[in-house]
């Protein structure tokens, strides 16, 4: 959040640094006048290192419905009217070249506002959250158009872009638009750039556009994007397809010639849900569509883009449906009935796939349909080992990408693999009904920053542990970390020594986590490193300093007011410095290091990761506390408690 700091001064002139602008209100008129040569100034004040922005003439903010900026001044300065809450009109000189960092930030009563030809340069956030702004030309003059500068800005329906092309994060997020005209010449679509642009149905992408970053349409409610190049843009980040649409599909059509598998591809990894249809371009009119939700899915394939001819295929779920093609377009008889027709488009048509139910089955149609798909970076390679009447048998080879791992094979119908067979990346599969099968891939054993190996994870014994040194990755919520899969076979996470960084959301929802044993290195913890893990309940510190938190405030946070609070658990040396540092949570003194424990004589020898103890009833549990007595025998390397008879001891499997 911001900080604003307002100065509240009786004197009602003001001079540059020039001394070349001066201001005067009349507050009969509500109006602000400057006048004068050059640049209009803006005061700073350092408060504890901060710097805050301050024009003298802020104490007026709540007065000021009109401001005239005269011929002479160059700039409207930063902050110049931020939270100007009743400011209507403004009235600007020609010699005014720039507006700069949020000048008009806040004005909610400002409709309309005409810009000087003569206007060159905008600062971030100049108008953000005018949200009364309807309508706004850009001069000439300006080619781009900087972050935020828009954000906000709910009433905003048009917008005359000028001669701009380039244009910031975020520029027109939460913006009131119902068209927009992207003009050609536009090379970066940016991040966050049409931002929940709610009111907006249809976007044409130019063929200028190389580049959609992050968010570009996150939460829009779009019926149609356009793309209208003969090469697809590259995507970057994600969410950039992700929408809020609740009703209808998305429909994204593509340039015939830039509709390729990759593209496909890319919009799905980008965000595109699973109902958006996306279809190569063709003339205005034409629709595909099918009567019946009994298949899989109707896919449509460019087969030749300057003849307009495209493959349409049904992919049928089961025998006992049917396909009879239909619609304006006349489809030969002989082709009337089959799962796959080749369509001349070069005029508007309307085809219709009729699926209808077929008593008995259909024994005149294909009874076996096979499609493969897949989650996660990686690729699937598909060859045919053999066809006959009654089965087909197919040979699958999953390959990762670097930095992933083919994780298991999932099909459509239950008992279909054995265990071993759907952890197996080469699978001979063999089938005599319609089946569908995905293959998971997930990151590789390292969860080191940029995907390094610096830190491994392994899971043994319900702990899921971290070794290694240095800075752990970042991840998101769509991005997770790799050992979340597995979520189902750990509730103990043990983090090494010589690890330094927790990384944000390392465990986020993973609401099977009990207790976390954390390092004495370890000095930051990232955002919602453990948010909504509700079934926490204590977390164990090691460093004698509390860590620093990216964001202490939703770092423990858990799903529901119900839910336990967690105990953290530190050093009794340093019980008061974690108190200071996390002054709403449970803290007490109470993690022993394992060489204080009892060392009463107890008889045992470890070896070959079995401890053997010369009393009938004893239990075993790691430095986690956690009770690992059934795994005896298959105990990994480290350090372990046994109690028996009352008795403590420290054992050390090697």
């Amino acid at each position: 959040m911001r900080k604003y700091l307002i100065a509240i001064t009786a004197a009602m002139s003001l001079l540059s640094a020039s001394a070349e602008v001066t201001y005067k209100y009349d507050e009969s008129t509500k109006t602000l006048t400057f006048s004068g040569d050059g640049e209009m100034n803006v005061y700073t004040t350092d408060i504890f290192g901060d710097t805050y922005i301050n024009p003298e003439w802020s104490n007026l903010k709540d007065e000021v419905e009109n401001v005239v900026v005269n011929e002479g001044v160059t700039n409207i300065g930063k902050h110049a009217f931020m939270s100007f809450s009743k400011l209507k009109d403004v009235k600007i000189a020609s010699t005014v070249e720039i507006i700069d960092f949020a000048a008009f930030e806040g004005c909610t009563s400002l409709a309309e506002i005409t810009l000087p030809e003569g206007l060159k340069e905008f600062g971030e956030e100049a108008f953000y959250e005018c949200s009364s702004l309807t309508s706004i030309s850009i001069p000439e003059k300006v080619t781009y158009l900087p972050k935020s500068i828009f954000q906000s800005c709910k009433s905003l329906k048009n917008i005359d872009l000028g001669n701009v092309r380039n244009f910031g994060e975020a520029v027109f997020k939460y913006c009131g638009f119902e068209t927009f005209v992207i003009p050609e010449g536009t090379k970066t679509l940016s991040e966050n750039m049409f931002f929940s642009c709610r009111n907006i149905k249809k976007l044409d992408i130019p063929a200028s556009v190389d580049t959609i970053e992050s968010g570009a349409f996150y939460y829009c409610e779009l019926d149609t994007i356009k793309f209208l190049g003969e090469t697809f843009p590259q995507l970057t980040g994600f969410n950039n397809f992700t929408m809020n649409k609740e009703e209808g599909d998305v429909v994204i059509s593509i340039n015939c010639n830039a509709y390729t598998e990759e593209a496909i591809e890319a919009i799905k990894s980008h965000g595109g849900s699973y109902d958006t249809k996306i279809i190569p371009a063709w003339p205005y009119g034409t629709d595909v569509y099918s009567t019946s939700n009994a298949y899989g899915p109707l896919t449509i394939t460019p087969v030749d883009c300057d003849k307009n001819l495209y493959k349409i295929s049904v992919d049928l779920w089961t025998s006992s449906y049917q396909v009879t093609w239909g619609g304006t377009y006349v489809v030969p008889e002989e082709d009337k009935n089959k799962p796959e027709i080749i369509v001349d488009l070069s005029s508007p048509a309307t085809v219709i796939a009729q699926i209808d139910y077929v008593q008995g089955g259909g024994s005149s149609i294909p009874t076996i349909n096979f499609s493969v798909t897949k989650t996660g970076m990686g690729d699937v390679d598909v060859e045919v080992v053999e066809k006959t009447s009654t089965s087909h048998t197919y040979k699958l080879t999953a390959t990762p990408e670097e930095g992933y791992e083919f994780l298991y094979w999932e099909t459509y119908n239950e008992g279909i693999l054995t265990e071993e067979q759907a952890k197996n990346p080469e699978l001979t599969l063999t089938i005599t009904a319609t089946e569908y099968i995905q293959a998971f891939f997930t990151q590789s054993s390292y969860c080191g920053k940029d995907g390094g190996e610096n830190i491994a994870w392994s899971i043994k014994n319900d702990t899921l542990y971290l070794t290694g040194e240095g800075e752990m990755e970042d991840y998101s919520l769509f991005e997770v970390a790799p050992y979340s899969w597995s979520l189902d076979d750990f509730q103990y996470v043990k983090v090494g020594e010589g690890i330094t960084t927790l990384g944000d959301m390392a465990f986020v929802f993973m609401d099977n986590i009990k207790k976390i044993y954390l390092p004495s290195t370890l000095s930051v913890i990232g955002s919602y490193a453990f948010t909504e893990c509700d079934e926490l309940e204590n977390v164990y510190f090691s460093g004698i300093t509390p860590p620093s938190f990216e964001q202490l405030e939703d770092v423990f946070a858990k799903s529901t007011e119900d839910a336990d609070d967690v105990t953290i658990v530190v050093p009794c040396d340093a019980l008061d410095a974690y108190k200071e540092v996390l002054t709403d949570m449970k803290v007490i003194c109470g993690n022993s290091a394992v060489d204080d424990v009892d060392a009463d004589e107890i008889v045992v020898v470890a070896a070959d990761g079995r401890i053997s103890v010369d009393r009938y009833d004893f239990r075993i549990y790691d430095v986690l506390g956690c009770d690992v007595t059934s795994s005896n025998g298959s105990l990994t390397s480290g350090v372990y408690i046994v109690k028996c008879d009352g008795q403590t001891q420290k054992v050390v499997v090697r």
